[in-house]
């Protein structure tokens, strides 16, 4: 077997089958839905729920059952996230909507859902333009998420490859 070989069955084995896709992709949807719809009814306006991470960019590991979900707010939300008052809100969504959550901390709290087997990061960001210093760490994800899917191209076996092997060897 030469290399090529090896690495297009290592490619095989670190990714997603369809099924798996399938069922991340209509979780994640899902908790948008919920999200957006909940947000909407506390009179949230002017706002975006979207997925960002390894799972926007297709890079994620088979059975790496986190998904991050970010709502992307205007500027003048900026409070709501400091004082954690979306936090809150977000808090009541996943409660009327029978979903277990935990409030996780970064620069800023957010929201973790738990739904079967799936981690669901919620996190509140504000909108910033390409070049705009953030408000907050969070800013940057979906700027990252965009630069990163105009880059990539064929070559989300090759992430998936060199974080399979980070992993394997304790650095991931």
């Amino acid at each position: 077997m030469n290399v090529e070989e090896v690495i297009s069955e290592a490619a095989k084995i670190v990714t997603p089958d369809l099924e798996e896709k399938t069922k991340v992709i209509n979780i994640a949807n899902e908790v948008i839905r919920l999200v957006a719809d909940g947000l909407l009814k506390r009179n949230y306006r002017d706002f975006a729920v979207t997925i960002q991470g390894s799972v926007a960019k297709d890079t994620w590991l088979p059975d790496d059952r986190d998904i991050d979900i970010f709502i992307i707010l205007p500027k003048g939300y900026l409070n709501k996230i400091k004082d954690g008052s979306i936090v809150n809100d977000l808090m009541s969504i996943a409660i009327e909507n029978n979903i277990n959550w935990s409030i996780k901390y970064a620069q800023h709290p957010y929201i973790q859902l738990l739904i079967n087997d799936f981690e669901i990061d919620v996190v509140p960001c504000i909108r910033i333009s390409p070049g705009e210093k953030p408000l907050t760490a969070a800013d940057r994800t979906p700027l990252h998420t965009e630069f990163v899917n105009s880059r990539l191209g064929q070559r989300k076996a090759d992430v998936r490859l060199l974080k399979a092997f980070f992993k394997s060897v304790g650095i991931y």
